[in-house]
């Protein structure tokens, strides 16, 4: 997939208010984005999903998931612009 296309692909969540997350590991070239296809707010119940976890630093606060199930998975090549 295109950069513009990973990208539209993002907006398109944003405007939708669906949930999404976008990321690139260190070091690597790849962006990965999982776009969540429903727009209910998904919490970790027992950490035995599978998906991307938004968790606190404070342990009494609840995780925000982001199902692979329920998601999906949009991959491009990022490109540095110098």
């Amino acid at each position: 997939m295109t950069s513009e296309e990973f990208f539209d692909q993002l907006k398109n969540s944003f405007y939708n208010d669906l949930p999404f997350v976008a990321y690139r590991k260190p070091h690597m070239s790849q962006l990965i984005a999982l776009l969540q296809t429903d727009n209910e707010l998904h919490e970790v119940k027992d950490y035995t999903e599978s998906g991307f976890v938004f968790s606190p630093f404070d342990h009494t606060k609840k995780s925000i998931l982001i199902l692979n199930s329920k998601s999906t998975l949009i991959t491009s090549e990022f490109i540095k612009i110098t």
